[in-house]
């Protein structure tokens, strides 16, 4: 999960050839759709510790999957009422 403590700057902790090379590989593997471009934008954005973990064990579509989710989290507005969990006990409206 992305947070200000976790999350690194775009240029902190560059990617090492090794990791570009795991990187290579996945986006050559079927099932891949994004281009190389793509996904360093993605990780500059959302990228933090567990998506570089995931990146240094080969496991891009994870790592491509936890940079969206946060993106996605970084970017949701939680001060919208509406946005905000009920609280305990009540009831979701049907």
């Amino acid at each position: 999960m992305a947070t200000d403590t976790t999350r690194t700057a775009p240029d902190d902790e560059p990617l090492t050839a090794a990791d570009r090379a795991a990187i290579a590989r996945a986006l050559a593997e079927p099932g891949i759709a994004i281009t190389a471009d793509d996904l360093a934008a993605l990780i500059a954005a959302g990228g933090d510790d567990e998506v570089r973990e995931l990146l240094a064990a080969g496991q891009v579509a994870e790592a491509i999957a936890v940079a969206r989710f946060n993106v996605a989290e970084a970017t949701y507005n939680w001060d919208e009422p509406r946005n905000r969990p009920l609280p305990h006990g009540d009831e979701p409206f049907a």
